[in-house]
């Protein structure tokens, strides 16, 4: 579709023009604000949004009624689910404080082996060479 940039515009979702053009203003001084064919605009628009809108409200519908019908074994299974991923949680960070406790560890025999060593007597150097 061929498009004339003086009259036919092209707009996404939020409204905005596609075009190079859109900020270019041919009308008298002071008339910047106006946007011909607006409420075409402002229709456009808002059926884009119409599904989107019906989607949110069908999602809270049927959350009230699985709610309504299921609401205590949805709870019950959100606890069972939950205690597993708490208990999931809880073994990493044991197992996160075992290996930090193992790594501090080997830095302490680390840095005892190099005190052993610094602070170990020198041999004697052989006489007569």
């Amino acid at each position: 579709m061929a498009h004339d940039h003086d009259h036919d515009h092209d707009h996404d979702h939020d409204g905005a023009c596609d075009h190079e053009h859109e900020h270019e203003h041919d009308g008298p001084d002071g008339t910047e604000f106006l946007q011909l064919e607006l409420s075409k605009m402002l229709a456009g628009q808002a059926s884009e949004l119409v599904k989107e809108a019906f989607g949110d409200l069908l999602r809270e519908a049927l959350r009230e009624a699985l709610h309504a019908r299921l609401g205590e074994r949805i709870a019950g299974l959100a606890d069972v689910i939950a205690d597993d991923f708490a208990a999931d949680v809880e073994a990493n960070l044991a197992v996160e404080a075992a290996i930090d406790g193992r790594r501090a560890a080997k830095a302490e025999v680390a840095e005892r082996a190099r005190q052993a060593f610094v602070g170990a007597p020198r041999p004697k150097a052989k006489k007569g060479r």
